[in-house]
């Protein structure tokens, strides 16, 4: 390529950003602001790519909280000190929720999602259909999935402090968080507790960082694993407090590559600086790998009863 084409791609590369840049625009919603609700706002359809979207500190129940966001690099935050809580109530979008994300690398911040139910029994409180989100101070409860994604193969999703709490239908294919083929996950900062029969965290990322976070049965959990990474991939897990309760459905805390390692996945794991407390019955084991001799693992654990 010449060097004339190679400035005149640069050139217009840039001025489409500028452009992207100068039509975002903020858009507010609640009670006497520009969208009454969420669901007003994606039924508009007035969005554009990179948009803002601030929400009041209010409680959006049934159709009222459904929405399905398809432009790119949204940013929608729960504007305040308390959180936009949205309570389904029986309520769903597409099949699937309570917010599904079409479009990519989408931004949601302090919002409290409840009561996610589907006629599959999968209903989640977000449903990413994209490639790529950040989720930040939310709060996930009552769902039968907490955050249910698709398999793109593609795509980085970072969830840090926030709380995934009783979410599962109890069949054990629900989870508090369901993460798909991806590219990579950074889980961190994060308190996941009390899945109902599902694991508190199920990710079949091709790269995991689970890093910091409490993830517990407390006394009255049942969840399965306490994490699952199904199929393998450069995982590290360093810094959590992991927790198995007397009443957990499953006597593991960890599972590795329990469901086969994909085509181009790494087989390495690190668990680092983690401490254990195992509450159930004697005879658990800490952790479980398939094809463990094909797994690089250094370890430093406290082991806590």
């Amino acid at each position: 390529m010449s060097r004339y084409l190679i400035k005149s791609f640069l050139l217009l590369s840039l001025l489409f950003i500028t452009f992207d840049v100068l039509h975002a625009t903020t858009v507010t919603v609640g009670t006497g602001k520009m969208y009454a609700t969420p669901n007003a706002l994606h039924l508009a359809n007035v969005l554009n790519d990179g948009d803002t979207i601030l929400i009041d500190p209010q409680t959006f129940t049934g159709n009222a909280s459904l929405a399905a966001w398809s432009r790119n690099n949204l940013v929608i935050v729960g504007v305040g000190s308390q959180k936009t809580k949205l309570v389904a109530n029986g309520s769903y979008i597409l099949g699937k929720g309570i917010w599904v994300f079409i479009g990519n690398n989408i931004t949601v911040e302090n919002i409290e999602f409840s009561g996610a139910t589907v006629a599959d029994e999968n209903g989640a409180g977000i449903r990413l259909d994209g490639s790529g989100m950040t989720v930040r101070r939310c709060y996930f409860h009552d769902n039968e999935n907490g955050i249910l994604t698709s398999n793109p193969g593609t795509g980085d999703i970072l969830i840090e402090h926030t709380e995934f709490d009783n979410n599962g239908f109890g069949d054990g294919q629900t989870h508090n968080l369901y993460i798909g083929r991806i590219n990579k996950l950074t889980f961190r900062y994060n308190y996941s507790h009390h899945a109902k029969i599902g694991h508190n965290l199920k990710t079949r990322a091709k790269e995991n960082y689970i890093e910091y976070n409490r993830i517990m049965d407390e006394d009255s959990g049942t969840s399965s694993y306490l994490i699952d990474m199904s199929n393998g991939g450069l995982s590290v897990l360093k810094g959590n407090l992991l927790m198995q309760g007397i009443n957990t459905d499953n006597c593991n805390l960890i599972g590795y590559g329990l469901e086969g390692f994909l085509t181009g996945y790494l087989k390495t794991l690190y668990v680092i600086n983690n401490s254990f407390v195992n509450r159930r019955s004697p005879g658990c084991n800490f952790s479980i790998f398939q094809l463990k001799p094909q797994v690089s693992v250094c370890t430093i654990m406290f082991l806590l009863d």
